[in-house]
């Protein structure tokens, strides 16, 4: 079987590390176990930068986020964004 090139916005990402037996989690664990991770710079640091923040505190150590975020990088395929399209109804995302 040919591994899928998938990318996950940030809401799964971070639902991915704090909710890992949630339907969410599920999707997170299947892409990194049994494909291909793509996630731009961009993506990264936001993600970064929302995780590192203290009201996940309560969630999770920093210390356990800042080892996810390692095994992330270690397990996505960081990508270069050529172009950006913006059909999005949210221009957050």
């Amino acid at each position: 079987m040919n591994k899928l090139r998938i990318i996950l916005d940030t809401n799964i990402l971070i639902s991915g590390l704090l909710l890992s037996s949630s339907r969410v989690g599920e999707v997170f664990n299947i892409v990194t176990q049994n494909h291909i991770l793509l996630i731009s710079e961009s993506t990264f640091t936001e993600f970064y930068l929302t995780i590192t923040k203290r009201k996940f505190d309560k969630y999770l150590s920093f210390e356990k986020r800042i080892q996810f975020l390692g095994q992330l990088k270690a397990k996505a395929l960081l990508i270069n964004v050529i172009e950006i399209i913006d059909i999005c109804r949210d221009s957050q995302d």
